[in-house]
């Protein structure tokens, strides 16, 4: 068998060669610039997403902080309106106790000076007894003869 020659190729640019290489390159580089294209219109999309999240973060948070500052405040209202009510506990308690305090202090008296009626008529109707029985005993006639 003979030797084959290696038979080198060359191309010629020519306009028919160029109109190839553009017709067929030309596509594959469209369609990439087409997906880079729509790639980035996805990451800007993802972007505005993104964005639009972290606005709406921070409306809920803003709102959060507004809830927060009305508990607070409430909680504030609601520590003044015990304050206030505790001194009102205690001056009605301080006028209960003075009331009440009055109130044994003239029990006892009554009761003071109704025991001491009784002392005196439980005295009166023992002087009475024990003279009506000196009498019965003859003591007041040894005594006044």
């Amino acid at each position: 068998m003979a030797e084959k020659k290696e038979e080198k190729k060359e191309i010629t640019l020519n306009k028919e060669t160029v109109d190839i290489l553009v017709t067929n390159i030309i596509p594959t580089t469209k369609y990439f610039e087409n997906r880079f294209d729509f790639m980035q219109h996805q990451i800007n999309e993802t972007n505005d997403k993104i964005n639009k999240l972290e606005e709406n973060m921070l409306k809920k948070f803003e709102q959060v902080d507004k809830q927060f500052q009305q508990i607070d405040s409430d909680i504030r209202d609601l520590r003044g309106s015990v304050g206030i009510l505790s001194e009102k506990v205690s001056e009605l308690t301080t006028e209960v106790k003075t009331s009440v305090r009055d109130y044994i202090i003239e029990r006892d008296r009554y009761y003071d000076r109704k025991f001491n009626n009784l002392r005196l008529f439980i005295i009166a109707i023992l002087v009475g007894v024990g003279g009506l029985f000196l009498k019965l005993i003859g003591f007041f006639d040894k005594l006044f003869k």
